[in-house]
């Protein structure tokens, strides 16, 4: 038992560095997580990591995740391949 059980972290800017540990650490802890970043392909950044590879690394520890796509162009979206609905929160 984590001390996160039961609980869903929304965690941004998780494809890489501070923000994958966290989302990992969330994910050993227990919590459901929501794994929130710009990077969805390799190679589509200079830096490494995706949401997707955070999201692999958290359910073979036998986490719960999911990616979600987002940035500060474009509200969150689940990673499904559907659009989002306009600009922050929504709106156009």
């Amino acid at each position: 038992m984590g001390i996160l059980d039961g609980k869903v972290a929304i965690v941004t800017g998780a494809s890489r560095g501070i923000g994958a540990e966290i989302a990992r650490r969330f994910g050993r802890e227990g919590a459901a997580v929501a794994v929130a970043a710009r990077t969805t392909e390799a190679g589509t950044s200079p830096l490494p990591g995706t949401i997707g590879e955070t999201v692999e690394q958290i359910r073979a520890a036998g986490g719960t995740a999911a990616a979600i796509r987002g940035g500060s162009d474009a509200a969150l979206s689940p990673v499904t391949g559907s659009r989002s609905a306009g600009g922050p929160a929504g709106r156009r």
